[in-house]
This record gives C-alpha cells, sequence and structure tokens, in this order.
C-alpha cells in the first residue's frame, strides 16, 4: 500500500515577520495496486482525544476535508497553501522579465 503527502514551509507571515509553520496535504488513506489497478482505501478518521495526545504540543488546523468528487475545493486549498511560494515565483519572473527589456514598472 502506498499513501502521500506534500509539505510547504513557510517562514514568514504576511507582514514579513518570522512566522514558521508548515502547510501540508496527506492522504487519508492509501492505494493498493493489485493488477494493474489502484484501490483507494479510507483510513478511519482519527478522533479529537486522539489528536490531541498526538499534537500536543503543536498547533493543529485538521478541519479541511476534501472528498474525491470536491476537485474545486481540493484546489482551492492547495492554491492557499502554496500562495507564498506562487508570489515569490512571480515576482522573481517579473524582475527577469524587467531586466531582459531594460525597463522599469
Amino acid at each position: 500500500a502506498r499513501t502521500g503527502a506534500v509539505t510547504l514551509i513557510q517562514r514568514f507571515g504576511s507582514a514579513l515577520n518570522l512566522n514558521m509553520h508548515l502547510h501540508m496535504l496527506f492522504l487519508d488513506g492509501a492505494y493498493r495496486f493489485a493488477g494493474g489497478k489502484a484501490s483507494f482505501y479510507r483510513a478511519r478518521r482519527s478522533t479529537r482525544d486522539e489528536l490531541a495526545r498526538l499534537l500536543d504540543a503543536l498547533s493543529l488546523h485538521a478541519a479541511t476535508v476534501c472528498e474525491a468528487h470536491q476537485r474545486s475545493k481540493l484546489e482551492r486549498l492547495c492554491r492557499y497553501i502554496t500562495r507564498a511560494i506562487r508570489r515569490l515565483l512571480t515576482r522573481k519572473i517579473s524582475s527577469a522579465l524587467i531586466r531582459a527589456l531594460g525597463t522599469t514598472a
């Protein structure tokens, strides 16, 4: 069986203050591959008590769940957690274009 996760490290808040935190997406189960076919097996949802014991020292927001058919919700969540890197890349590309064209904005 195979599971998956994506983690993005965010170092700063919107005011450029140091605010180290992680944004993570996890599959809530695992895929099993047999005969060229993938089957997804959903894990049992953790209780609040289980999460509290496991993550006692951490700040956790795990209220967002996207079902397989909720593609637009998943896209919004992915855009949210990648917003910092997308802004950075946009600025770098804009700066590179300005330098290449020899103009200022």
